[in-house]
């Protein structure tokens, strides 16, 4: 049986494939295809969805640094933020959104990339480890805040 050339229909560029018609190889290309041109078409919506999340993540990320550096529970390891945090907690804000914002507007720029989308799920999947460590700490100092005896002199009254 000779082989047929199956037309792939996609949304971008038609393009075909040296198989046999009807096969199921043909078939699994088809829906490959379509796949990949679908996850192309909404790469946008994502990586604004992801964009949005980091966003929030940076802001909680925010509120335990001064939370912790407040109570003096942690120290500031970021020498820039470190100094930034020296003029108050407003200006260690503004050093975050300075950061923060033209790194956005150049992901968002550059959105349809698929680039711009794996470093982002890569952004997205420190925030979460950085966050669930702040959780792990305050964890901590909880447990450690409970199991001291009474009197001890622990950070009183910080949280």
């Amino acid at each position: 049986m000779p082989a047929a050339t199956v037309k792939l229909r996609a949304h971008t560029a038609p393009s075909t494939c040296m198989l046999p018609a009807g096969s199921t190889a043909a078939s699994l290309a088809k829906r490959a295809r379509y796949f990949f041109d679908h996850a192309a078409d909404t790469r946008g919506r994502r990586v604004v969805t992801l964009l949005a999340a980091v966003w929030v993540m940076s802001l909680f990320d925010y509120a335990y640094t001064v939370t912790g550096l407040d109570s003096g529970l942690v120290d500031e390891c970021n020498p820039l933020a470190l100094r930034a945090a020296q003029y108050g907690f407003g200006a260690l804000l503004a050093f975050k959104l300075v950061l923060m914002g033209p790194a956005s507007i150049g992901m968002y720029l550059a959105r349809r990339r698929a680039l711009t989308e794996a470093t982002l799920i890569a952004v997205a999947v420190a925030f979460v480890i950085v966050l669930l460590r702040w959780e792990f700490a305050y964890d901590m100092y909880e447990f450690t805040e409970r199991m001291a005896p009474p009197g001890y002199p622990l950070w009183d009254g910080v949280l």
